[in-house]
């Protein structure tokens, strides 16, 4: 069927492509050195575990709760300076609550990304989080990520959550379980999957999507 309203998306063989407009290219923000950059060897990447009913802050300038504490960096992001948390990897399990708060917040994670088993995190309004990825990113039965405020905030535009990955693997963006989440995805090189209950509503620029 045919919508009268809605313009019909260009079509691209790949003859004409163009390296810095997104109509041509999966991947104008080269995303792969983007995001390996930001682990210069200037700082201990961080393991976040948290599970058995932890509960942990992150704030733009600190990282506080029951799991150790942590600080940011500053570090380049997509041609801006910004504090980033640099992990090498993200764990919740077992009943564990993350709660982002008090504006934007940057994750960095060398490693897999993970919820789940009835696990919670929370964006509160008027706040974001900025996931920068290069492992898996798994949001699995029983996790859950709230966002207080779908959509952009008030201040710095920015998207309540945003996913970026460089993972090249299948899969390596999972939905799964009872995930609902409202997130923009840049994944250019692997499949974004959304199985059983879970939902996304946002963007999405995968590889793949299913």
């Amino acid at each position: 069927k045919v919508m009268p309203n809605v313009a019909k998306v260009p079509e691209n063989d790949g003859s004409s492509s163009d390296p810095t407009d997104p109509s041509t290219n999966c991947d104008p923000l080269s995303i792969a050195p983007q995001i390996s950059a930001i682990d210069d060897g200037s700082s201990t990447l961080h393991s976040f575990t948290a599970g058995a009913g932890a509960s942990y802050q992150f704030t733009p300038t600190a990282g506080l709760g029951s799991v150790a504490q942590m600080a940011p960096v500053n570090a380049e992001v997509l041609g801006f300076i910004h504090p980033v948390y640099k992990l090498s990897q993200f764990l919740m399990s077992s009943n564990a609550n993350v709660s982002i708060s008090g504006g934007d917040v940057f994750l960095y994670v060398a490693g897999n990304f993970t919820l789940s088993g009835d696990t919670t995190m929370t964006i509160e309004a008027d706040s974001s989080l900025t996931l920068l990825i290069e492992g898996n990113v798994s949001l699995g039965t029983g996790s859950n990520i709230v966002t207080e405020q779908p959509g952009l905030t008030s201040e710095s535009m920015r998207p309540s959550l945003s996913i970026y990955s460089s993972n090249t693997t299948n899969e390596g963006v999972r939905i799964y379980g009872n995930s609902e989440i409202y997130a923009a995805v840049y994944a250019p090189y692997t499949e974004v999957s959304v199985a059983g209950s879970g939902e996304l509503f946002g963007a999405v620029r995968a590889k793949k999507l299913s």
